[in-house]
């Protein structure tokens, strides 16, 4: 679908395509005509798009690859040029929690590997990691993160709510978490995790983890008391 049959499906109205031609020219003409490099130019067009509804704000690297026609590195790059712009730190600690709470998550022998496709968040995570001394390897795909034990599981204590830390820590324990410290306490979880939904054909995919990592991140364990009793 061509932008035009895509405003016209989507019943955009004159006036929101005035104001984004408006501010395309603008942002062309400032400082001074033509002095914008190529990569601007690009960036400036794709807010454009955003603002049509042509694609999202947050949209998939094969989303960007298929309606702008090109390659996947050079739409991971826009991407990440885009989100530099716009991004923030906050922001960015939202979404990794957000790719926690549904996490795409395989195990492998000791390791996790956790998928974020969005290349400015899955930078994000492994500088949390290096903070807190983690080593993170994304050696066969920048979308995929490998995670020791440990690394994960500081991972997950530091996206929870501080003030919910404690009160989780005990629910868990009162469901038949094998450790009394919160990270020993995690560590079980996800051991637990591994064990019960790990397969060994096809690579040990851990399925069935969001209810679990949900209920820890958003501190809801005890009103899954059952569930997390049938995993321990």
């Amino acid at each position: 679908m061509d932008i035009k049959e895509h405003v016209i499906a989507q019943n955009i109205k004159a006036d929101e395509c005035q104001k984004v031609l408006i501010e395309i020219l603008d942002r062309y003409l400032d400082p001074a005509f033509g002095s914008l490099s190529k990569k601007e130019v690009d960036l400036l067009m794709i807010g454009a798009l955003e603002d049509l509804r042509y694609i999202s704000y947050d949209p998939s690297i094969y989303d960007i690859e298929n309606k702008l026609r090109i390659t996947r590195s050079k739409a991971r790059g826009l991407i990440y040029e885009n989100e530099l712009r716009h991004s923030d730190p906050d922001d960015l600690d939202k979404r990794v929690k957000a790719a926690l709470i549904n996490p795409i998550l395989q195990k492998e022998g000791d390791f996790f590997w956790l998928e974020i496709e969005n290349p400015m968040v899955a930078d994000h995570l492994r500088a949390k990691l290096h903070e807190m001394k983690f080593v993170s390897d994304a050696t066969f795909s920048p979308s995929l993160i490998k995670l020791s034990l440990n690394a994960i599981t500081g991972v997950v204590e530091y996206y929870m709510d501080k003030k919910e830390r404690e009160k989780v820590r005990k629910d868990l324990i009162a469901a038949g978490a094998p450790n009394t410290t919160l990270p020993g306490v995690l560590k079980s979880v996800l051991k637990a995790l591994a064990l019960k939904y790990a397969q060994d054909a096809g690579g040990a995919i851990v399925e069935n983890t969001s209810c679990y990592l949900s209920a820890i991140l958003e501190g809801t364990v005890a009103s899954m008391n059952d569930k997390f009793k049938e995993l321990f």
